[in-house]
């Protein structure tokens, strides 16, 4: 085999590489646009009225905020694969 054919294979192996990797990450982002958009949301879980003063005491929190945290945590766990659950 000559230098060039061994050349000429190196260079359409990386190639077909570098493109089959391209492929991949374009099919990974349009499932993440379209199918999946919440994949990448972070996940974390607030504990309701866990708002604490300076001097360390509870603060009264307002109701329509521990609503909304509750509502939250409720889609967060909803979004999380059932494997995953507590």
């Amino acid at each position: 085999m000559s230098l060039k054919k061994a050349y000429l294979y190196l260079v359409s192996v990386i190639s077909l590489v570098i493109a089959v990797v391209g492929a991949i990450m374009l099919i990974n982002l349009a499932l993440k646009t379209w199918v999946f958009p919440k994949a990448d949301k972070d996940y974390y879980y607030s504990m309701p009225c866990a708002q604490v003063d300076m001097l360390g005491k509870g603060v009264d929190c307002d109701p329509a905020l521990q609503e909304e945290q509750r509502k939250q945590n409720e889609e967060n766990r909803a979004m999380q694969p059932k494997l995953w659950r507590c």
